[in-house]
């Protein structure tokens, strides 16, 4: 799915649209701990990569639409992000209802009039999770529906 279309709680058996094979599906903690554990390891860097979403767009254009190497970071916006990222780690490290908690509590510090870059940078951030490259399918699908989640609650 593009988008929106990972919502929590997911369904990653092997009848569902993206299915998981049951050799390959570790379970929803494993996959929630394992996306935490990326975006914790390389948080300083995925929070400026996250920023390019509210950015200036690079001006070398690729054939793959989502290749904007050249983009440069709305660089104001990394304290909102840093939180927000941080918050997305804590809500997989601890569960859904964590993560429910976590990002309302998050998007009512947000101020209002940069809600809408966040929205941005974590659209841009969702739209560009590689697998196998950052993380495993089932980790890959965990973090967009928690990206989706903070996205939902910061509108």
């Amino acid at each position: 799915g593009k988008g929106d279309a990972w919502k929590l709680p997911l369904q990653l058996g092997p009848n569902q649209l993206e299915p998981l094979s049951p050799s390959m599906d570790h379970g929803e903690e494993a996959f929630r701990h394992e996306a935490a554990w990326k975006l914790i390891g390389n948080h300083e860097a995925v929070t400026k990569f996250s920023c390019r979403g509210a950015g200036k767009p690079g001006g070398k254009q690729f054939q793959a639409p989502l290749a904007d190497p050249y983009a440069e970071p709305k660089t104001e916006l990394i304290p909102e992000m840093d939180i927000i990222l941080q918050g997305l780690a804590h809500g997989m490290l601890h569960g859904e209802d964590a993560a429910r908690s976590t990002a309302s509590e998050i998007a009512a510090k947000i101020d209002p009039s940069k809600k809408k870059d966040a929205i941005k940078c974590l659209a841009y951030l969702r739209e560009r999770v590689g697998v196998p490259r950052d993380m495993t399918q089932g980790a890959a699908m965990h973090f967009r529906a928690h990206l989706n989640l903070f996205i939902d609650l910061l509108q």
